[in-house]
């Protein structure tokens, strides 16, 4: 018990000396410093169950619309521009899209939750590739959720079904 709490309030001490070290103050992570802007939903979007967020380099904002099974895509004002993906299983066709993520190049990388796939897709839409099928071996899924890309293009995801994080590399 003692080495439990020690490793805790280590690892919480280590967290604070990084924030503190790299410029981080409690102000910045205080809720009271964020105001409401505005907010876009059901009524003027028809959304059933959005569960993932992206901004992309023009600040449009994309939208995992989970139980429609489509994309949303926004202006920064949250006015839609479009909307990708209908249900199924094909090229660019969805089931339960949850996690969301944007390139350096503006292409948006979905992780498709019913379909244990990744799909990746252009800044207008266009289908680009997809990766990933059902399983537990390596580049296979049960349920992937969270997406991340970081700046040489590699994809992370969160394979929750099979309680892992996988990364992808791009092929040239």
């Amino acid at each position: 018990m003692r080495r439990t709490i020690f490793v805790v309030f280590t690892s919480v001490l280590l967290v604070m000396l990084m924030f503190t070290a790299f410029g981080f103050t409690k102000k910045k992570f205080n809720a009271k410093s964020y105001r409401f802007v505005r907010g876009v939903g059901t009524a003027e979007l028809g959304l059933k169950g959005p569960k993932g967020l992206a901004v992309d380099s023009q600040g449009n904002i994309y939208v995992s619309d989970s139980w429609n099974n489509r994309i949303l895509k926004l202006d920064p004002e949250g006015n839609l521009i479009a909307a990708y993906g209908r249900e199924g299983s094909g090229e660019g066709e969805l089931s339960g899209p949850t996690g969301l993520a944007v390139d350096a190049a503006d292409n948006l990388y979905v992780s498709d939750n019913g379909n244990d796939r990744i799909q990746k897709f252009d800044s207008k839409g266009k289908y680009i590739a997809q990766w990933g099928s059902p399983g537990s071996g390596k580049g296979e899924f049960k349920g992937p959720t969270g997406l991340a890309v970081d700046s040489d293009g590699n994809v992370y995801v969160s394979d929750i079904g099979n309680h892992r994080i996988q990364v992808f590399t791009p092929e040239q």
